[in-house]
């Protein structure tokens, strides 16, 4: 179950949600003291990483009263006390004390929650009644002068110092907090969230555009805490490490695997967000069928499972995942093609290395695959678009083999591909060098037979092939002056 995150931030520039600093303690003993609340049923869970994560179920004892309690540890992070039926919920702390006290609220109010023996709790629940009143203030002020501003007036300074100063007196109650209680919650919590300021740069609007991005990036987990255990037991963790992914990283796959190292090195410190993170991104790219993203699955099997990193890898699945990499390494974008030779109708050799023209397009097909039959048609009219205005060959490679291999050709005439240098192997030597497990599929190969581009959708054929003829275009232009 996936619940709401609560979030403070613009004015206040703080996550509600904690972070803790990774110790655990043998016991527990929590009661919840809860007016208003018919049910017999509380669950207890905590964050982890993307998730919400079931703790344990409390059951109303024969003196009406819920109790957590346990021997085994409670890690330190965010929990969640999950109310029924209507499954609304409050948090509280595990943090650097016993986990051994008493919560009291009324399920009219969830905002005013009392503890008893918790000075973590009460500290964190003191801070986000000051934030709520701080932000009331400032939405009043706010309001006032958007409506001076609907008038015409612009004397708004005074309102503007009240706005200043409220600001000030939350920072000064943030710092406060943090060097007080340096090593605890919401000291870390709040350092979290504090942001260097950007410096003047220098040059052209977009030069400064650029130089702000890059520092953002750069200082972007300046005041994260990598190394607490009990990191991934927080709710914000996770939307940050998949902003920096998603929103500050160019979605291209050598500029991903630059961001990948960056937050797996400040991870490694930590296995248990390490362990995690890993198997998390390197899941995400798996499924992110986007082209070219198999370079991220060839790097991090090479440099994170093959070098030992993952030890919770078993063998078998190991060696699967190193035998994937190599089907990939040699066909990713950027590298050079691998020499074959397949043979046309006639039974003469075709090598791909003796095609002599500027592009080559290389077409994997199968007379019985659907999706390749829904796709001719658009491979024909590119190439027939493309053949007089630019100087290309494309390469079809029929997959059947044996005595399959024979209705290629009769494909071939019914569907009108004989412009097509058409090839087949009945024995399938190319898949030695290639790997293939599925048709269609498409490489554009410049003259040096290096992969341009691979796995588009043959209605993308004739867009993606302008946009690289007008980048090479554009750098024959740089290249001359």
């Amino acid at each position: 179950m996936r619940l709401k995150n609560i979030q403070l931030k613009s004015l206040f520039s703080v996550f509600i949600f904690l972070v803790v600093s990774g110790q655990s303690f043998s016991q527990h003993n929590i009661k919840f003291n809860i007016n208003h609340y018919d049910n017999d049923t509380l669950l207890v869970g905590y964050y982890y990483g993307d998730r919400q994560l079931s703790k344990d179920t409390v059951i109303r004892n024969d003196k009406g009263k819920f109790v957590f309690e346990g021997k085994d540890t409670l890690d330190k992070g965010v929990y969640i006390l999950l109310l029924k039926p209507n499954y609304q919920y409050v948090q509280f702390l595990i943090d650097d004390e016993p986990a051994e006290f008493e919560m009291k609220f009324d399920t009219s109010d969830l905002s005013d929650i009392q503890f008893k023996g918790s000075k973590y709790n009460k500290e964190f629940y003191s801070y986000l009644d000051f934030l709520t009143e701080q932000r009331t203030k400032a939405d009043k002020i706010r309001g006032e002068i958007k409506a001076m501003e609907a008038n015409g007036r612009l004397d708004n300074e005074v309102l503007n110092l009240q706005l200043t100063a409220i600001d000030k007196e939350v920072k000064e109650r943030q710092h406060k907090i943090v060097d007080e209680n340096p090593h605890s919650v919401l000291a870390m919590l709040i350092r979290a969230n504090f942001e260097n300021p950007l410096p003047d740069f220098e040059g052209t609007e977009e030069e400064v555009q650029m130089k702000r991005y890059l520092y953002y990036k750069e200082h972007y987990f300046d005041h994260i805490d990598f190394k607490n255990q009990a990191l991934i037991r927080t709710p914000f963790i996770n939307d940050r490490i998949q902003y920096y992914l998603d929103k500050l990283t160019v979605q291209i796959a050598d500029s991903l695997i630059i961001s990948i190292d960056t937050i797996m090195n400040r991870l490694e410190p930590n296995p248990e967000a390490y362990r995690f993170y890993l198997s998390e991104i390197f899941n995400k790219y798996i499924k992110l069928k986007h082209v070219g993203m198999d370079a991220i699955y060839v790097y991090m099997v090479d440099h994170y499972y093959a070098q030992g990193k993952a030890p919770w890898v078993d063998e078998v699945n190991l060696n699967k995942m190193k035998t994937n990499a190599n089907n990939f390494r040699d066909i990713l974008i950027g590298k050079t093609m691998p020499n074959f030779t397949t043979f046309d109708e006639k039974g003469d050799s075709v090598t791909l290395n003796k095609i002599n023209t500027d592009y080559t397009i290389l077409l994997f097909w199968s007379p019985t695959c659907p999706h390749c039959k829904k796709s001719m048609p658009d491979v024909i009219k590119f190439y027939e678009d493309f053949k007089a205005k630019t100087d290309l060959t494309l390469m079809s490679i029929c997959t059947p083999n044996g005595d399959k291999e024979k209705e290629c050709w009769e494909f071939i005439k019914e569907k009108g591909m004989e412009n097509f240098l058409n090839t087949s192997d009945p024995y399938q030597r190319y898949r030695r060098k290639i790997y293939i497990p599925s048709t269609p599929k498409i490489f554009i190969l410049d003259k040096d037979k290096k992969i341009l581009i691979k796995d588009i959708p043959a209605e993308e054929l004739e867009r993606i092939m302008d946009e690289i003829i007008k980048a090479k275009d554009e750098e024959m232009k740089l290249e001359k002056g």
